[in-house]
């Protein structure tokens, strides 16, 4: 199993992986230090219906976590920061109820956040043998 390699062990298998690769990328893992590989295991959230508000939400990985082969991650966070921020101002300001802003943040947060889960889901079984996600 993946997890309990060895690092020699992951060496030879970053190697094989990129055999059909051009030459000079495929010799990089070759003269890495063979104690210096590890694995690591990623995460993907699978796209939900959030349900009703409360007082409290999410925003970034806490809601939409996903594997890096879109490298979005963190500007999809950054949105989320962005449109929570402009919620909570328009509650500050008077302009809409907390239940309301919230709902509304949450419903636009999912529709591009889980969208991009998807994408990334999708390019991370072509490129990394990522299992697809949960119909």
């Amino acid at each position: 199993m993946l997890r309990q390699a060895g690092s020699p062990a992951l060496q030879a298998l970053a190697i094989r992986m990129l055999e059909e690769w051009p030459a000079a990328a495929g010799a990089i893992p070759a003269q890495g230090d063979p104690s210096s590989f590890f694995s690591i295991e990623m995460h993907t959230s699978v796209p939900c219906d959030l349900g009703e508000t409360f007082r409290v939400t999410l925003l970034g990985d806490a809601i939409h976590a996903m594997t890096p082969t879109l490298g979005r991650g963190a500007n999809v966070a950054m949105r989320d920061a962005a449109l929570l921020g402009h919620a909570i101002i328009a509650v500050e300001r008077g302009e809409v109820g907390l239940a309301l802003a919230l709902t509304a943040y949450e419903r636009e947060m999912a529709g591009y956040g889980f969208g991009v889960v998807r994408e990334s889901a999708f390019i991370g079984q072509g490129l990394m043998g990522q299992d697809p996600l949960a119909a």
